[in-house]
């Protein structure tokens, strides 16, 4: 009986937090006669999401104070929690300790821990030190190091996954990849990548063709971004920012004021001030202002 009413107690708790009353689901789970790992879970997670930082570390502690368990969850969910390098390592220990290390979600969620408190060292350490059967810890480095400052280190690292022929990259290593070339503006590493890509057969998704729109945009190829571009069959509002965006960012603003113009044209596309004011931005960089006023009147509407 004291079993069934705590599976009903931790079901009406997972009830509360999915409607945001974390007050309601605080009561209830303090009225919990036995909390298992699943409620500990459900209410650290909770408070992790509000961005409730210290309260979910203090129920951590607390869990493990009253002799609880941590599950893999726990360590997922107290990972993405850490706030600081010395709370990582923490978990970092407790996850080694329980045994839990050679998990590869927990091992790409370290991953991004270390790369989002800036320890691209520890996240290269963890990575060399973990089995690589999935592709999860590599899409975590690869992207970290892309978007870190550190372009030419994601690409070094996707060569050492395409020539170890064990595993096949897929739309997030590429787009990964695609964003260190456009950094770097090494076109014929971008190019030998989509050529990479054609020659596995991998699905043009809105991933990589985006990505590519992107690299050729940034390495100054904007015939070939736009050949990329008018092939894809589903363009979505990032795809047509991108675009538009490179022909501003090589000082072709009239084609960009064309295309923006054919955008405003595509019924299923969601536009907003967040798109028309990014494009004022950098249409006043060069100081068209005829184009700007164009845009400002758009925004008035």
């Amino acid at each position: 009986m004291r079993n069934l009413e705590g599976q009903f107690m931790g079901m009406l708790l997972r009830r509360v937090r999915r409607f945001g009353d974390l007050d309601s689901a605080e009561l209830i789970f303090r009225s919990m006669p036995d909390r298992n790992v699943v409620s500990w879970n459900a209410m650290i997670n909770a408070h992790a999401q509000a961005g409730n930082i210290k309260e979910a570390w203090d129920l951590f502690s607390q869990m493990l104070t009253e002799g609880s368990e941590a599950s893999d969850v726990t360590f997922t969910c107290m990972i993405s929690a850490s706030y600081e390098l010395k709370q990582g390592r923490m978990m970092h220990g407790f996850v080694i300790k329980a045994g839990s290390v050679n998990n590869e979600i927990i091992g790409a969620t370290l991953i991004n821990m270390y790369i989002r408190l800036n320890s691209l060292v520890d996240a290269q350490k963890l990575f060399d030190e973990m089995p690589r059967s999935e592709m999860g810890s590599w899409n975590s480095l690869i992207l970290g190091y892309s978007r870190n400052g550190h372009p030419r280190e994601a690409l070094n690292l996707f060569y050492r996954l395409r020539d170890s022929k064990n595993l096949l990259a897929n739309s997030i290593t590429l787009a990964g990849a695609l964003s260190a070339c456009a950094s770097l503006g090494v076109i014929e590493e971008g190019k030998a990548i989509h050529e990479y890509i054609m020659n596995i057969g991998m699905k043009m998704d809105l991933i990589i063709n985006t990505s590519l729109v992107n690299m050729y945009c940034k390495c100054g190829s904007l015939e070939t971004a736009r050949e990329v571009f008018e092939s894809m069959r589903d363009k979505d509002l990032v795809a047509w920012r991108v675009m538009i965006s490179g022909y501003v960012f090589n000082g072709q603003v009239k084609e960009a004021m064309e295309l923006f113009d054919r955008m405003k044209t595509v019924n299923n596309l969601k536009l907003n001030n967040v798109t028309f004011t990014s494009l004022l931005s950098a249409l006043s960089h060069v100081a068209l202002l005829e184009e700007v006023g164009s845009l400002e009147s758009v925004i008035a509407q």
